[in-house]
């Protein structure tokens, strides 16, 4: 009994922190949605465990646990290529910003023509002339 209180306040802690964490965006609004829905399933399991055992029992498994088991590594597996799929996204952004640092810096050396510089840029950034840092005399 002490066990299933401290689960469940873990569970609402836990959700008030991801549900009130942040500002929410659209894109996130989903997220949130079924993280919601994941803390009512949690929360329902921890105070009613033979449940688990009966959604168990009706979709062929044989205890509630195992099925438990099971969905945990489906989520993990999702959260994995998530995160794969994140840090990729990253990965590229990152190496387009090296490009275009390492091509201003060219243009700033004269190292390259501006015409040699546009040719090699991504299409999505544009190098420019560097801009000079803000000084305490702008107010800024």
């Amino acid at each position: 009994m002490i066990i299933q209180i401290l689960l469940i306040a873990g569970v609402i802690g836990v959700s008030s922190v991801v549900m009130l964490g942040r500002p929410s965006h659209v894109g996130r609004a989903g997220r949130k949605a079924f993280f919601a829905l994941f803390a009512v399933f949690a929360v329902v399991a921890v105070a009613d465990p033979g449940l688990t055992t009966d959604v168990a029992n009706a979709v062929g498994v044989g205890r509630g646990a195992d099925l438990l088991l099971y969905l945990l590594v489906i989520v993990f597996l999702f959260f994995a290529l998530h995160v794969y799929v994140l840090f990729k996204k990253q990965e590229r952004v990152i190496v387009r910003l090296a490009r275009a640092m390492a091509l201003q810096e060219a243009s700033s050396r004269g190292v390259m023509s501006e015409a040699t510089i546009a040719d090699l840029a991504p299409s999505a950034i544009v190098v420019s002339a560097p801009v000079p840092p803000a000084s305490a005399a702008d107010g800024r």
